[in-house]
């Protein structure tokens, strides 16, 4: 989740097939495609955080999108722990991805390109 995009495309695709015939290639079995089925956005992204905000879940959630990693063992931890909150919250991919994409989670690649961030609607 580092906010670089692959030729300027925002566009969240689903490749669990490719990746199971991968894996069918190299351990000789297909894992189980679960399907997941994405649903509007009820509430703009302002809403949907006022929400959290006022949860019980408000401290850790606004750690996490203030960019603080403390408690996770990694980046990657705190990012997957922030995602997955607000997956519990809405489930629209792209909602989820425009308020990762706001967070302070967002760092630039190690190539040193910089980082995509967008603001939340």
């Amino acid at each position: 989740m580092t906010g670089d995009t692959l030729n300027g495309s925002r566009e969240i695709r689903d490749y669990s097939d490719r990746i199971a015939g991968i894996a069918y290639e190299f351990a000789g079995k297909r894992p189980p495609i679960r399907e997941y089925a994405a649903l509007p956005a009820t509430q703009s992204d302002k809403e949907l955080m006022d929400q959290i905000y006022n949860s019980r879940s408000s401290v850790k959630f606004n750690a996490l999108y203030k960019g603080d990693i403390s408690g996770y063992p990694s980046h990657s931890h705190a990012e997957s722990a922030l995602v997955f909150m607000l997956a519990w919250w809405t489930q629209n991919p792209k909602q989820i991805d425009g308020i990762i994409r706001s967070s302070g989670l967002i760092r630039p690649k190690s190539s040193g390109a910089a980082a995509v961030h967008t603001a939340a609607n």
